[in-house]
């Protein structure tokens, strides 16, 4: 038995933005200020239906079947705002608060794309609704001669956060199927910082690390898609050539923990740690550059096979790329 599935992806379509955004900052007196914002945002979207054919070859012949995916013109728009203080605790310590609301309209993957194969279907959903979050965090930002780095905690309450999970049905045939919906109250909480300590006078530590939690506020189930604690350490080495040139070198572990707050359309995902090799050269500025680094960097260093949880609605033999270089030039105008 052998199937062709054919159909467009991404169909034709345009996604129209407007906005408007002002802000202004006050003094309250020595070390205090305050910033204020707020914004109008507007959006229209719109796309052409999508047509999936699957069709089945056997020895009797060819049976095809034919789903329309029938998409219709939407509009979301939201006002948002922020308040952020920083305070001076000190001449290298400022303590950082912020309350805001935010706004995310559906993008056009999540609300017409139909991708996939044989193993899965992702299709949109243009009914959703846009995101609308109430956020607060709190932190801590320490700058040093030394040494600098920053920690903060944050709260994000989200109405109609938009998650991907696998749906009851199968969209065509007997296909897995996964699809976007509305959440209609979720929270996400966690804690992230980072720090680089001067060693020497070209030795640095740089360190980082992050956790998130996600749930839907209701049925206290986990939500999709949200990273594992992890954590990142690493050696810089940073000097100058004759010239006027500057290196760098760096070498630096990147850990994963393994991801067990799943959601019903997930698994569990194994930890995993990546090492990685990076170097650069900086030539400075050339002609009518201000700036021309060149980069190269071997990635996945130890060849370590590993799945992020992130693609974790993928099949499991999907791993992410093993040992690989990458080489960049950046020339700054």
């Amino acid at each position: 038995l052998k199937k062709l599935l054919s159909f467009q992806p991404v169909p034709d379509g345009e996604r129209d933005h407007f906005g408007l955004f002002a802000q202004n900052e006050i003094t309250l007196g020595t070390g205090w200020s305050l910033t204020l914002g707020g914004r109008y945002d507007y959006f229209a979207a719109d796309a052409r239906d999508v047509t999936m054919s699957q069709t089945s070859y056997s020895g009797s012949g060819a049976t095809t079947l034919q789903t329309v995916n029938t998409f219709c013109g939407e509009t979301d728009q939201a006002v948002t705002f922020s308040l952020g203080s920083l305070y001076a605790l000190s001449n290298s310590l400022h303590l950082t608060t912020n309350l805001a609301t935010a706004f995310r309209a559906p993008d056009l993957f999540e609300r017409y794309s139909t991708r996939g194969g044989g193993s899965q279907l992702i299709i949109g959903n243009p009914d959703l609704d846009a995101e609308y979050t109430y956020n607060a965090d709190l932190g801590l930002k320490y700058l040093a001669a030394r040494a600098t780095g920053y920690v903060n905690v944050f709260y994000n309450r989200i109405n109609d956060y938009i998650d991907l999970v696998k749906q009851d049905s199968a969209f065509l045939a007997d296909i897995p199927t996964y699809g976007y919906l509305n959440v209609e109250d979720a929270e996400l909480y966690g804690i992230d910082g980072e720090a680089t300590i001067r060693l020497t006078t070209y030795l640095s530590l740089e360190t980082a690390i992050a956790w998130v939690e996600g749930r839907d506020r209701h049925s206290h189930d986990h939500l999709s898609a949200i990273a594992p604690l992890n954590a990142r350490i690493g050696l810089r080495y940073a000097a100058a050539l004759a010239g006027g040139s500057r290196y760098t070198l760096r070498a630096q572990a990147t850990l994963y923990d393994r991801q067990r707050n799943v959601s019903d359309s997930e698994d569990e995902t194994p930890g995993y740690a990546t090492f990685d090799l990076h170097g650069g050269l900086n030539f400075g500025a050339a002609g009518i550059f201000e700036e021309i680094m060149l980069t190269i960097s071997v990635k996945n260093l130890l060849d370590r096979s590993y799945r992020s949880h992130l693609r974790s609605s993928q099949t499991e033999w999907i791993y992410e790329p093993g040992r690989n270089i990458v080489v960049g030039l950046q020339c700054a105008f």
